[in-house]
């Protein structure tokens, strides 16, 4: 009898759970087309036809085919989309990141990504165009971004304070205002992107606790500066950035420029304590290859150029007459 009773209780509970209104049965691999009839099951012979039906039945691994998908979407938590080709799967809408996302094969087109604060999320092989900000943190958590495009927005990113940010082989041009603007306390590494023909400065970052290395991207042809780097009363602490192996050619303003939008209160030997550069190729920028309200001194400068093992080997020699 007792057997007989723990039965019944446990059915009737795992029936209760299975038949709630708020229970979701997660999917591994949903699949989305948009040229199909509407009322499919998300399996590969009979896919949905919108995305946000797949986010609705709660898949959590979105395959989705050619196509152009007209809808605003959020990624929960966990969840990953692929499009078959990032040329031929375009989704018009904002597009929403939450913690452990990821966004690939696609392009955005008209209201970019905005990623939720603290989440980690990735963006890989996507162009995203003709937005206000291609993407948008709110800062915290982790943002990795890989071959992606940003082009005809206003702004490729804006970092907001509290990233960690690591952006690889990417493009970022022809925006209306700046490639990459970062504000303080972002920590990371910005890699191997081409980054030109931007309305402002190719990079902007304020230097206030900020650690990032900047390295081996090439920063042309941008109407204001290659990279701008500022200095706020409000994020006055000392920087950590390190501008390494960059080709900073062409820019209609400097190669490097330090600013104070809002207002002076740095020392001067502020900007050579937060900034190191070595083997980087600048010149040719309209304005000069320094500017001087940067106070970097001849050495610092002069280090800009030149290779790791160049530096080195001065500082040997220098130290050997020392002793001599």
């Amino acid at each position: 009898m007792k057997n007989n009773m723990l039965f019944l209780f446990v059915g009737v509970l795992v029936t209760g759970f299975l038949f709630s209104p708020v229970f979701v049965v997660a999917k591994d691999v949903c699949y989305v087309d948009k040229d199909i009839d509407d009322g499919g099951n998300g399996g590969k012979k009979d896919p949905y036809k919108k995305i946000s039906k797949a986010l609705d039945k709660g898949c959590h691994n979105i395959i989705i085919e050619e196509g152009t998908y007209e809808e605003a979407i959020t990624l929960g938590k966990g969840v990953e989309i692929e499009g078959k080709s990032r040329d031929d799967v375009v989704i018009i809408g904002k597009v929403t990141m939450k913690d452990n996302s990821s966004l690939e094969n696609v392009t955005v087109s008209g209201n970019g990504i905005n990623v939720e604060k603290n989440a980690d999320v990735k963006v890989k092989d996507v162009k995203i165009e003709d937005a206000h900000i291609g993407i948008n943190t709110l800062g915290n958590g982790k943002l990795e971004v890989n071959d992606v495009v940003f082009t005809k927005n206003h702004k490729g990113l804006y970092l907001q304070r509290g990233k960690n940010v690591k952006i690889t082989g990417c493009k970022v041009y022809n925006n209306s205002e700046e490639g990459i603007d970062i504000r303080s306390n972002v920590d990371g590494i910005i890699s191997r992107n081409e980054i030109y023909d931007n309305g402002e400065s190719g990079i902007e970052v304020i230097l206030g606790k900020s650690d990032l290395v900047i390295e081996n991207n090439k920063i042309k042809n941008n109407d204001a500066s290659g990279i701008a780097i500022q200095y706020y009363k409000q994020a006055n602490k000392l920087g950590d950035i390190k501008i390494i192996g960059n080709t900073i050619t062409g820019n209609k303003s400097f190669g490097i420029n330090c600013k104070t939008p809002s207002g002076g209160g740095q020392t001067k030997d502020y900007w050579s304590k937060s900034v190191n550069m070595h083997s980087n190729k600048i010149f040719d920028n309209k304005d000069g290859d320094f500017s001087k309200s940067c106070h970097f001194g001849d050495i610092l400068i002069s280090n800009a150029n030149k290779t790791k093992e160049q530096i080195e080997e001065e500082q040997t020699k220098q130290e050997q007459k020392k002793i001599e």
